[in-house]
């Protein structure tokens, strides 16, 4: 799906938030059930035949609407494909393709802004170059240093971020927009994956800019360079919110079974201690994906077992406090996905109204909403 560890495939006891990460999301008796119940129906898109892959990206919601918007990315026996996916809930969701470039062979789509706005690459053979697309679908070749994919985008549609090829064929962290775009510092292997605008205690705009470096998180102050977090592992860093915490995973010693042994966290930017974000009880891996400005997070939890992965989320906004099996939902009637013997795997996105993007083990995008 996206991201240096990120780029691997999902097959990568309760322990409580530590230091001064706080969630500050309301914690109520019951859980708040998807719009996918109240409403009795849920938002999903089925990549097209034949035997294509579907996974979600972020998600974003338009400021004073019930508008949201996501992006799908499908994979099919020649050609990966972008799409757009646009809805205001209860009406039917839009699925928009971006459009490729001549002599493109295929897209994949990594950000979403609040106006509809999405980032990725396109494929010229062998080679990613990175594009953004407008709303109704028209790609816009990114300035870069290289070749090279953008990973994520501002919430305004400003800056968007990514990685590029140096000439030492090093991936690096790189800034795409504004113009010009230039190799984020310093001149090692590195990777650039979320993006936010912040405001600074004189009540001006930082960019904020999180990802890794020599294999470790790490963050930055746009046009700074990134810096290691004090995380302890090999780890990532995935997403980024307005008060500067970050979500990411690292790599601990030991297995999960066959697997890797991952652990997600959450951590406030530039120092402070990093909390874990636990598997769910009884497995043994998980993966922080995202955030909101809450410290709500999303993500998934691997078992022991091969093949066995849930959902999850943590603190969740209206919800109690602590681990969510994102399945577990099913108490209140079977959701599409469970009707047909389907699990939700992973959860890639999730905002600040508390809409929440997942994949099902089939390999279809579900955007849970809640009004």
């Amino acid at each position: 799906m996206k991201k240096s560890i990120g780029l691997t495939a999902l097959v990568l006891g309760l322990v409580a938030v530590a230091g001064s990460v706080i969630a500050r999301g309301a914690a109520n008796a019951d859980i708040r059930l998807p719009l996918t119940y109240q409403q009795g129906r849920a938002d999903s898109y089925t990549c097209p035949s034949p035997a294509p892959q579907g996974s979600s990206g972020k998600i974003v919601t338009v400021p004073g609407t019930t508008e949201f918007y996501g992006t799908v990315n499908c994979t099919g026996p020649t050609t990966a494909q972008a799409y757009l996916y646009h809805g205001r809930p209860p009406g039917q969701p839009i699925v928009t393709r971006l459009r490729l470039a001549e002599g493109a062979n295929g897209a994949h789509a990594f950000g979403v802004a609040a106006n509809g706005e999405v980032v990725g690459y396109m494929r010229f053979g062998s080679v990613l170059r990175p594009y953004r697309w407008v709303a109704g679908g028209e790609a816009i070749a990114l300035d870069s240093p290289s070749a090279g994919y953008a990973t994520a985008v501002g919430r305004t549609g400003l800056p968007i971020v990514g990685n590029a090829v140096d000439k030492l064929k090093v991936t690096q962290a790189a800034w795409f927009a504004p113009a010009p775009g230039f190799f984020i510092p310093p001149a090692r292997a590195s990777g650039v994956f979320a993006v936010i605008a912040s405001s600074t205690p004189a009540g001006g705009i930082r960019y904020l800019y999180a990802g890794d470096l020599g294999g470790y998180a790490a963050d930055g102050v746009a046009p700074g360079p990134l810096t290691q977090l004090p995380v302890g592992h090999p780890s990532t860093a995935l997403a980024i919110n307005v008060e500067g915490y970050i979500a990411g995973r690292e790599l601990l010693s030991g297995k999960c079974g066959p697997y890797d042994h991952f652990s997600g966290f959450l951590i406030p930017f530039a120092d402070g201690k990093a909390a874990p974000v636990p598997p769910l009880p009884g497995d043994c891996a998980s993966s922080a994906e995202d955030l909101n400005d809450g410290n709500a997070v999303v993500g998934y939890s691997l078992h022991p077992k091969p093949a066995v992965q849930r959902a999850e989320g943590f603190n969740l906004t209206d919800y109690p406090r602590g681990l969510v099996d994102l399945n577990t939902t099913q108490r209140y009637g079977a959701p599409p996905w469970a009707q047909k013997g389907h699990r939700l795997i992973a959860a890639t996105g999730t905002d600040d109204r508390g809409d929440i993007a997942a994949t099902d083990s089939a390999g279809t995008v579900w955007f849970l909403h809640i009004p």
